[in-house]
Order: structure tokens, then C-alpha cells, then sequence
């Protein structure tokens, strides 16, 4: 079962370096109308590999066009949740929300909202919860 205080603190904490992100990137403002996502397991996952290191590479390819993937390593089970972000810090999508085994995963982006509608071309962040584990990243939406 899910710690409410424990996810809202480190919602606050990744919120707080979206806002700090998207001050100190642009004044602009994008607004999101409106991704479909998926996950997968990675190869190294089905081989039985399990590995030692929390890490989140860089989606790719970025910049992108209709749909990006992120690739991240859980070395423990972990709550985990993969969102979407526009600049202006609203939720766009929520590609993962569940308990993951350890291994190697792959999240994919289509370039939608939770709505299912297309969102406009613009800068968009990810961010990765995992336990006490956390991650952004930058992501160029490019139509």
C-alpha cells in the first residue's frame, strides 16, 4: 500500500524542479489542449538480469516527432510513476502508476494527454519517481 504523504512529498519536491526548471528555461507560455503511453519490459529484464543501479537515460530519439521512449533500471521492487509535464507544470500524461519487480524497463510516449488528444509541439518533462528515487528529463516535442 501506497504512503500518501511519502508520493505527495516527492510530487512537491519534483514539482518544485519543474518550476524552477521551466522559470529559468523560458517566459513562454505553451499551452497543452489536450499522451497514450505503454510499457514494456527490456531484453535484459526477460534474461533474468537484474540491475544494480536506479537509473533513467535520456528519452529518445529527442527531439521528437510522433513518440519517444525512456528507458530506466530498478535494482529493488518500487512503487514507481512516470508522468508527463508541459513547461507551465501541469500533468499532461501518466504513463506508469503501479509496483514494478526489479529490472529494466521501457516507457513509450505517443505524444498524447490523458484525454487521448495530441498535445501541441513544445518543450515537455518526465519525471520518474521510484521510492526515494527521482529523475527528470527534458523532452523536445517537434511537429
Amino acid at each position: 500500500m501506497r504512503r500518501v504523504t511519502a508520493i505527495t512529498a516527492k510530487l512537491l519536491v519534483a514539482a518544485g524542479v519543474l518550476g524552477w526548471i521551466a522559470t529559468s528555461l523560458s517566459n513562454t507560455a505553451y499551452s497543452s489542449e489536450s499522451g497514450h503511453g505503454a510499457l514494456s519490459p527490456n531484453l535484459a529484464m526477460s534474461s533474468g538480469i537484474v540491475p544494480q543501479y536506479f537509473e533513467v537515460s535520456q528519452n529518445y530519439p529527442n527531439p521528437f516527432n510522433a513518440s519517444t521512449n525512456l528507458d530506466y533500471d530498478l535494482p529493488d521492487k518500487a512503487d514507481v510513476e512516470v508522468r508527463i509535464y508541459n513547461i507551465l507544470g501541469r500533468e499532461v500524461r501518466r504513463l506508469v502508476d503501479r509496483s514494478q519487480q526489479p529490472g529494466s524497463y521501457t516507457a513509450h510516449w505517443d505524444g498524447t494527454d490523458n484525454q487521448a488528444q495530441v498535445v501541441p509541439s513544445g518543450l515537455y518533462f518526465l519525471v520518474l519517481l521510484a521510492d526515494d528515487n527521482w529523475a527528470v528529463r527534458k523532452m523536445m516535442l517537434v511537429k
